[in-house]
């Protein structure tokens, strides 16, 4: 899980460190004309998620001096010497020309400048989008992202050639899946645990633990749908509110996880997160469910794809049914036995303390029985074998 990004205090000694000469020729790149001597003071301030302690992300701010006397912001994103693939992936991306014509109503941040380093580490520095203030995700909004993201995946579905880049995520539902095997061990050794049954119910872990035992030909069949690239983190998170002239859009950050994927992967985080990050409460569960699966069928028809519309819904309740079940796992199980974390994560969420795990006891039915849908649909389509 990760949220909307927030400025904050840190050391000064843990800032990266560059020189005027940067500035200068970043400025050449955000005001889109050589800059002059940077005249004025700048300020480079962490930008912090309210999930994580610590953060590589920092904004850059210029006061008037610069150029002609504007000020001006950028992000810097920290690409670490040793760095992830993930990490690695995104820098790549950002060079690739992937992100460049995006459809209308959706965009990434644009990249002014890629600055490899001599410790091997990288500077991305980014077009600031960041809000002044958290952003309300309520339903209609989800569902007008939804389509925006669907008018994108189903470019490819009908006829865009996917990239066959070798660095994009492979099978990245599997991988992101598997990474719970020793969380749902752990969950069948302590399924009649007081901590446990405040989420998970004797009847929901016996449900959990029959969908891993399924998941292989599940996720096959999901690789049997048609392809398209997907994002696969599309959650409020990682998602801004914009307007161009008087259109509503969508920016869409973090690419580290960009490869092919199954129709209907790019959806599923916008059902599943708002709901398991207490964004919406379980109650509209159903109706967000309604709105998303419209909106992104609907973006997909505007791309000019016109395959079946089983299939899409297969994709979308498939993808979220397990990933918000099995997938949840290895965060929630250890919060169950952990008081002062289960506190601090719901702090962090801005939830009423002790009320997460009461949420997902009545969010985990909902979401297996959008793994039952799919199980259903899938077969149905001659997709589900074994």
């Amino acid at each position: 899980m990760s949220a909307r990004p927030r400025p904050g205090a840190a050391p000064a000694a843990a800032l990266p460190a560059f020189d005027d000469a940067t500035v200068r020729r970043l400025a050449q790149r955000v005001l889109g004309r050589p800059a002059g001597r940077v005249r004025s003071s700048w300020a480079l301030e962490p930008v912090l998620s309210r999930l994580q302690p610590a953060t590589r992300i920092y904004r850059l701010r210029v006061g008037p001096g610069a150029g002609e006397g504007e000020a001006w912001t950028a992000i810097l994103k920290v690409v670490p010497p040793k760095a992830s693939p993930e990490e690695r992936r995104e820098v790549r991306v950002y060079r690739s020309g992937l992100l460049d014509a995006l459809p209308a109503g959706l965009r990434a941040p644009r990249c002014y400048w890629v600055q490899e380093r001599a410790d091997g580490s990288a500077f991305l520095w980014l077009e600031d989008v960041l809000p002044p203030a958290p952003e309300r995700w309520g339903i209609p909004r989800l569902a007008l992202a939804a389509r925006h993201l669907g008018r994108w995946n189903g470019g490819y579905l009908a006829g865009a050639p996917l990239p066959a880049r070798p660095y994009l995520a492979k099978r990245w539902l599997d991988g992101w899946i598997e990474a719970n095997a020793a969380a749902i061990a752990r969950l069948a050794e302590w399924k009649r645990q007081a901590p446990v049954l405040r989420a998970y119910s004797p009847a929901v872990s016996e449900r959990i633990l029959d969908l891993w035992g399924r998941r292989g030909p599940l996720l096959e069949a999901l690789a049997r749908l048609p392809a398209t690239l997907c994002h696969f983190d599309a959650h409020p998170g990682n998602l801004i509110m914009a307007r161009r002239e008087a259109h509503e859009e969508t920016v869409l950050l973090d690419w580290q996880f960009l490869g092919p994927g199954p129709l209907g992967s790019d959806a599923a985080p916008l059902l599943g997160a708002p709901l398991t990050e207490g964004l919406l409460p379980a109650g509209e569960a159903a109706a967000l469910a309604r709105a998303v699966s419209d909106g992104y069928l609907a973006g997909l028809q505007e791309a000019g794809w016109q395959g079946s519309v089983t299939l899409a819904r297969a994709g979308l309740v498939g993808v979220a049914g397990l990933r918000y079940t099995l997938g949840t796992t290895r965060f929630l199980l250890p919060l169950l036995g952990d008081p002062p974390a289960m506190a601090e994560m719901e702090a962090t969420l801005g939830l009423r303390e002790g009320s997460l795990a009461p949420a997902m006891a009545a969010l985990f039915p909902f979401f297996l029985s959008l793994a039952d849908e799919a199980t259903s649909l899938l077969a149905e389509a001659g997709l589900l074998r074994g």
